[in-house]
């Protein structure tokens, strides 16, 4: 998974778990939850219209830079401005 361009090299799921991990002092483990799983939602009250976007989200992060207009902040400066809400000490 590459969460932008500008970084460096492609992040895999588990790099993203050990970033997390070390901006917030907790472990943060990656478990893939492939699409039939997510499908799966859609009978215990997740609307099928929000199944289907996560599934495509996941194709979609490559275009963060034009979806902003910006340049995207690494995964480390993300982590670092919202430790808080990853359980992680401010």
């Amino acid at each position: 998974m590459s969460l932008t361009r500008s970084e460096a090299g492609q992040a895999t799921l588990d790099e993203v778990a050990e970033r997390l991990s070390a901006a917030t002092g907790r472990q943060v483990r990656y478990v893939d939850v492939p699409p039939d799983t997510f499908r799966a939602l859609a009978g215990v009250g997740l609307p099928g219209w929000l199944v289907d976007r996560l599934i495509d989200a996941a194709g979609s992060l490559t275009k963060v830079a034009t979806l902003l207009g910006r340049q995207p902040r690494t995964f480390e400066q993300f982590t670092a401005e919202h430790r808080a809400a990853f359980g992680g000490e401010q």
